[in-house]
């Protein structure tokens, strides 16, 4: 069976109705994925009991196939990880835009323009979810710091969720300042 073909059955175990789903099948899928064959043993010996733990495991394998993801390319993605982390995350005021000053304007306060009272809630609302995303970062960051490959013998599996967040969470991050910086009142608004 290639790769491709395996993935595809995986996929249909995974993502069949719970009452479809025959754990004998899932079993010789966890075999083919793991080659344990004790923990094989153990799914059929009781099947209906350790379903739940073979959809979890199913899961996170299938997750990962089709995410594509190899050793390179989450290496690649720590590299990118490492690049925001020193823009963004190190040494800096937790309100404070990459660029807070656009052409003839003044800097901002933490971040705030000077007109941040009379914007419309849902443009001043961007502001408040920047501290929150930039919090879930560092968040993340830690809790990579502690996957390290120097400290810790780590999957680049288990890495990869929160590779992905985080980068997702610095492109909505800079996709709210652009929006916040941008943003022109009306003269209905002035």
């Amino acid at each position: 069976m290639t790769d491709d073909n395996f993935t595809r059955s995986l996929q249909q175990w995974v993502n069949a109705p719970d009452n479809l789903q025959d754990p004998a099948q899932g079993a010789m899928l966890l075999l083919q994925l793991t080659n344990n064959r004790a923990l094989y043993a153990r799914m059929t010996a009781n099947p209906r009991k350790s379903l739940p733990y073979l959809r979890s495991q199913l899961r996170r394998y299938l997750d990962y196939r089709l995410a594509r993801m190899t050793a390179d390319q989450v290496a690649e993605m720590e590299k990118q990880v490492a690049e925001i982390v020193s823009h963004t995350l190190a040494d800096t005021d937790p309100a404070t835009p990459e660029d807070p000053e656009g052409p003839g304007q003044q800097p901002h306060k933490n971040g705030k323009r000077p007109d941040h009272d009379s914007l419309p809630e849902d443009i001043r609302a961007l502001w408040t979810e920047n501290l929150s995303i930039l919090r879930r970062m560092r968040e993340l960051h830690l809790q990579l710091r502690n996957l390290s490959p120097v400290s810790l013998t780590c999957p680049a599996s288990d890495r990869y969720p929160f590779l992905k967040e985080l980068i997702n969470l610095d492109k909505k991050r800079l996709l709210n300042w652009k929006t916040y910086d941008q943003y022109i009142p009306s003269q209905d608004e002035k």
